[in-house]
Parts: C-alpha cells; structure tokens; sequence
C-alpha cells in the first residue's frame, strides 16, 4: 500500500505539465506576463463605464473631491457644506489634490486613479495566488474572477476610497507574511507604512493594525516574548501614528471629532443577515432567497473542504508555500469580520460589499486552494495532473462565462449611456432645478435635501435641510438674518431622517420662488 501511494505521489508529480512547480523562471514568468496582461484590462473596464459622465459620486464620493478641490484653493481639509472634513481620514482627496496640481480636476484624477488601482488589485490577487496556487492554470482563472467580479468593478467605477483600502490590504498581508517568516526589519518598517497608509485610506483600515499585531505576537514562535513585543511595539506605533495624529486633529477642528456616534438602533441578527444579502452574490445569483444562496455556498465549501482533507490524505500536505501567509489572511478577516460587524450595529455603519471588498481576493484564493485539491484528485483518475487542474479551470471560466461576466458587461453598457448611478450620472445633469440654478445664481445660504448634488453641481456650499434629529432653535442660529436663505427642494426625499415640506413649514416661513418638475427653489425665513 505505502508503495502504490509512493508511486502515485510520483506519477502526478512527473506529470505536472504547464506549472511552475519545477521553480523554473520561464514557467513563473509566463505566468506574471499573463496575469500582467489579464489587470491590465481592467483599466478599459473603468475608462469605458466613465467615459461619458466621468466616474460615480456618492455623497461620500462628493465629500473626498470638495476636500481634494479645498486643498488645491489652499483652505485645507473642507466639506461640501464648509465644515471641516473628518468623516473621513485624509489620503484619498489628498491624492486627488495632487493629481490637480498636475492640472487634472479631482473628478477627473478619481477615475483614472481607480481604474489604475483596480489593475493593481487584479495583479497583486496573482501574485498572491502564486504563493499558496502551484497551477497556473488556477492562478489566471482567479485573476479573472477578480477582474470580472461585479463588486470589484462597481467599487472602482465611484469615486470611491474601496479600490486602494483594497490594494493596500492585499500588500500589506504579502509583506507581513514574509515579515513573519523572516524577521527582517526593512520588512517590519515596510508593513508598519502599508498599515498605515490603510488606515489613512478608511478608518476600517484599523483591523489591519489590529491583525499586525496580533499575528506577530502569536505567530513568531521562534522568537522570544521579548522580541515579538519589540516588534509589536515598533509596528503599532509606525502604522498607527499618522491615523493618531489625524485623529487629533479632527478633535481640535470640530467638536464632534469624526462624526460617528453611538445610536444602537441595529440588531445582530439583522446586520448579519443584510451582510449575508450583500456578499453572497458575489457567487450565487441574488434572484433566489438568501436561505437558498447559503445552502449552495456551504455544500461547496464543504465538498471543497473535503477535497483538501483528502488530499492531504492521499498525498501528503503541501510545504511549498508559506504558512505564514495562510495564518496572516485568516487573522485579518477574522478581525476585520468582528470589527465591521461591531461598528455595524454600534454606529450605524452598513456592514455591505463596500466594507468587505478588500477581502474579495482572499476568499478567491481559499476557493482555489479547494479547487486545486479537487483538480489534484482528478489528476489521479486521468493520471496527469494537468489535465485535473484543467478541467477545473474549464469549470470555473464556464461559471465566469455564465454569471458574473454577463453581469458586468451588462453594468459597462448601462454606466456609459446613463453614467454610472449618483450625483454624476444622466439624471442628475438633466434637472431641471439644477440647470435653473445654473442659470439664477443665489446670493445667500442655500439649504436642500440633496446639498451633496447642489454643491458638486453648483460648486456652491449647500448645507441638509432641517432633520428630524435637529433642534430647531439650533438651526435658526445656521440661518443669517442679514441676507436669504434658500431651500432647493426635491422631491425624491429618501433620507429617513430629513423633515418633508410640511414638516419643514410648520417651523419656518417657506415662500415658494419657482417649481419644477423635479423639485423646486423656496425661500425660508
């Protein structure tokens, strides 16, 4: 029996055909040449769905450009409304601000940074699928699954911060990976900066510092306490300062200091299941119920699970790759996981693809580490190992072919006749109350339900109408009496929490200047 398993063991390894297991240069660097030119097509994937309004803008989105256009006017860190900008941490309007001093509007810089970002992201998922993926065959057929995912590109269509989080995260868990199996400090002050640069990106970037620390105290057992708290130390301190400082400064400008606070109105159970609603069509279509999408995606990671167990089984485990880089992953998403989730029910804050897209490409590679073992198993039956691990590519582009990829050129189309959905797209340069504001400048204080369209369209501070949450003496005293106070009404009043007409005239003295078909301009006394 031990001499059969031998020999099988020797049969699939001699007939590994196509990967790069011989640690050949020319079989790895047929491989980075493919997966170069497979991310490089993402960056069409963008252009083409921004070509004819320019990248999507969400409220968020509005908020990152008038910071990046306040900077250039050298005013510092600005809101759409004038406030001071903390919502948010500072590297994303930053590199927009730059690319403005190249002369290339904000807009503008967005949607050609996240159309290079997103070709980065499709790249470094290859490269960090070639350090735990022997087959090349799987390791292209994951960059296609990064390259036409749906979540993927709908992040990087918007001016949004999600494509570099994204980028930074996948860097930082290659560099702590080889951190944690070789001790060397450029490689520890290299991750420290990539944690920090994630954290300057998005505050969910916090996880990461958390997982650094966390991997490195319990991971480096050949080391002494003494050095893993050395190192711990040395890693929170560089990849948390400049958040730190950040955080000072929002203190200092405002006094509601980032923004968020505590409202409690959500429920686990609830904000799991909308988190579950979110992510699972990433890989099973969201037209049946949720309850059937979890049912399909466990019997898979269960036949996946398995294929792994037997395997190993069979042919012993793999020592090809690094450990250390499966234990950092599993870390960071487990962090990542219980923090979003925390703040989800904490602070209001939506625990949905967006939040979760920097770990799209770690879920694609444990998928293709099952993949693989099924693709090794089948290589016994056909007795060559290429021909398992091509049949499995052959299933999983058969699956590209047929769900996502339909998906996304549907959405490619759609983005560039209509603009991708927000402030930015056909409707909003079709209204009729913005083109007669373009036409009738407003000398005051403006007001509106939608202030984020107003200002990016008007290029004039525009602060929310009164909420429900909001005193009323308090926003009395945000209303100058020596010169007008407009409201720019709408009528799709979607926020939950912002007061309607009547709501808003029972407090102020509304006059109405003119109305149109999709709202219209009041003045409010």
């Amino acid at each position: 029996m031990g001499a059969r398993k031998n020999s099988l063991r020797k049969t699939t390894s001699d007939n590994h055909v196509g990967n790069p297991t011989d640690n050949t240069m020319t079989g790895k660097s047929v491989t980075y040449v493919i997966l170069a030119m497979v991310s490089l097509l993402a960056v069409p994937m963008v252009l083409t769905s921004t070509s004819r309004y320019g990248p999507g803008l969400s409220s968020d989105a509005i908020c990152y450009i008038s910071a990046a256009r306040h900077l250039l006017d050298g005013k510092g860190f600005l809101s759409y409304d004038g406030e001071p900008y903390t919502h948010w941490p500072p590297l994303f309007p930053s590199l927009l601000a730059l690319s403005g001093l190249a002369g290339i509007e904000p807009v503008t810089g967005a949607r050609f940074l996240n159309a290079i970002t997103f070709a980065l992201v499709v790249f470094c998922s290859g490269l960090l699928f070639t350090k735990r993926i022997r087959s090349p065959l799987l390791i292209i057929s994951g960059a296609f699954a990064v390259l036409v995912s749906a979540t993927m590109l709908r992040i990087s269509v918007y001016a949004w911060t999600e494509p570099l989080f994204a980028l930074l995260t996948i860097l930082f868990i290659l560099s702590l990976a080889r951190f944690l199996s070789s001790k060397k400090l450029n490689l520890l002050i290299l991750t420290s900066i990539l944690a920090a640069l994630a954290c300057l990106q998005r505050y969910v970037g916090v996880p990461i510092v958390i997982a650094g620390v966390v991997s490195i105290m319990l991971f480096m057992r050949k080391c002494s306490w003494r050095k893993r708290i050395l190192y711990s130390l040395v890693f929170g301190f560089i990849s948390s300062t400049g958040l730190g400082l950040w955080l000072v400064r929002n203190k200092l400008v405002s006094p509601i200091g980032t923004g968020y606070h505590l409202t409690l109105d959500r429920t686990v159970y609830g904000e799991i299941t909308e988190t579950l609603n979110s992510l699972t069509p990433w890989f099973v279509t969201d037209k049946i119920s949720l309850s059937a999408r979890l049912v399909i995606i466990m019997i898979l990671i269960c036949f996946l699970a398995a294929s792994v167990i037997l395997r190993n089984r069979k042919f012993g485990k793999e020592h090809s790759y690094d450990k250390m880089l499966i234990k950092a992953i599993i870390t960071l998403i487990v962090v990542h996981t219980f923090f979003t989730m925390t703040a989800a029910v904490l602070v209001n804050a939506d625990a949905d693809y967006r939040l979760f897209s920097s770990i799209y490409a770690f879920v694609i590679l444990f998928l293709l580490i099952g993949f693989e073992a099924v693709g090794k198993l089948l290589g016994v039956l056909f007795r060559k190992d290429w021909v398992g691990y091509l049949v499995i590519a052959a299933l999983i582009v058969i699956w590209l072919l047929y769900y996502p990829l339909p998906i996304v050129k549907q959405r490619i189309r759609s983005h560039r006749e209509h603009g991708v959905p927000g402030y930015n797209s056909v409707i909003w340069h079709r209204s009729a109350v913005i083109n007669w504001l373009k036409d009738h400048k407003l000398e005051g204080r403006i007001f509106s339900n939608e202030p984020h369209a107003v200002y990016f369209h008007i290029g004039t501070y525009t602060r929310f109408s009164p909420r429900r949450t909001d005193d009323v003496e308090s926003f009395r005293r945000l209303m100058p009496s020596e010169q007008n106070n407009y409201l720019i009404w709408y009528n799709n009043n979607w926020r939950k929490n912002a007061c309607n007409l009547q709501e808003i005239s029972n407090m102020f003295k509304l006059k109405l200047l003119r109305r149109m078909q999709d709202g219209a301009v009041i003045l409010m006394e």
